[in-house]
């Protein structure tokens, strides 16, 4: 890495697990090892806030979901068709659980249907 003119600092050095599948490995850099953590900053912020903010970036995408499946079946909010009922009638499920369903399947615990 440093050949390549990034610098990386051995003292602050630290890494996190996500998908352990064996408990009690090692991680070495230049025969030094790394501390793991179970929780990180990014940018300054702890990893929890980038927990909410990805929750509020979801709630943005349901409410833009919405808005285009009530426009393709020509219903406006004044209509006053509860979101759920717009859903059953195309058989869309939430954006959040399509998120969710995705983001396990990537980490390989939903096995596809």
């Amino acid at each position: 890495m440093e050949r390549r003119g990034m610098k990386v600092s051995r003292d602050k050095m630290e890494y996190m697990c996500v998908n352990e599948r064996e408990a009690g490995g090692k991680v070495k850099m230049q025969g030094v090892e790394v501390v793991k953590v179970d929780d990180f900053k990014y940018l300054g912020q702890p990893s929890r806030a980038m927990d909410s903010a990805k929750k509020r970036q979801e709630a943005e995408l349901e409410v833009a979901e919405m808005k285009m499946l009530r426009f393709s079946l020509g219903v406006t909010r004044m209509d006053k068709i509860r979101n759920e009922q717009i859903r059953g009638t195309v058989k869309v499920e939430q954006f959040g659980d399509k998120a969710r369903e995705a983001r396990l399947r990537w980490f390989g615990r939903v096995e596809e249907e």
